[in-house]
């Protein structure tokens, strides 16, 4: 699959506030799990919803598609995040409208408080720019509010609550759970 982005070299090397964003390689799967499971377990101390364990096939589907991401302080992977240019069985009708989707954005937890998800915010609006997106998106559950506050003092705009139905096609944290949906109109 050819991605939408791969006519756009520019992303390779987006630097802000020191650190670079550029995609994640197979050899960082064990660095990447061991951020999902970090996360996770923070996850469970703000809200009863949290992240069930990935797929490793469904990643590394993503690094060879170039849709996973590291950000990297020199040597140090500080966060991870992956993209997609569809988001159907979530945006529903909106899907249609040309986005770029965030997904499971993790900060490393020695670099919370540093400002990353400004970076990874600009990296998106920068790509969406140069590949004539119109919106930034995004969800989390609806319930953790102050994540979902955050998200909006950063800038994106709460768009709607939604309640997921089961899908074998998306992971299984989505199952029954109440999703804010956010974006930022470029």
């Amino acid at each position: 699959m050819v991605f939408f982005y791969s006519l756009c070299l520019p992303y390779l090397n987006f630097i802000m506030h020191l650190m670079t964003i550029i995609p994640s390689l197979p050899e960082d799967l064990d660095k990447i799990f061991e951020l999902y499971d970090e996360a996770t377990r923070f996850q469970k101390t703000k809200t009863s919803f949290y992240w069930m364990p990935f797929s490793r096939t469904m990643v590394e589907q993503e690094i060879l598609e170039g849709r996973q991401f590291k950000i990297m302080d020199n040597e140090k992977i500080a966060g991870i995040f992956a993209i997609t240019n569809s988001d159907e069985l979530i945006w529903k009708e909106k899907n249609i409208q040309p986005s770029i989707y965030l997904h499971r954005i993790v900060i490393a937890d020695n670099y919370k408080g540093k400002n990353l998800l400004d970076a990874v915010i600009d990296w998106a609006v920068d790509f969406s720019k140069l590949n004539h997106l119109k919106y930034v998106r995004l969800d989390t559950f609806a319930d953790n509010k102050k994540l979902v506050n955050y998200y909006i003092k950063s800038g994106f705009a709460l768009i709607d609550i939604v309640t997921m139905e089961n899908s074998e096609a998306l992971p299984p944290h989505y199952n029954n759970a109440k999703l804010a949906l956010l974006e930022i109109k470029i």
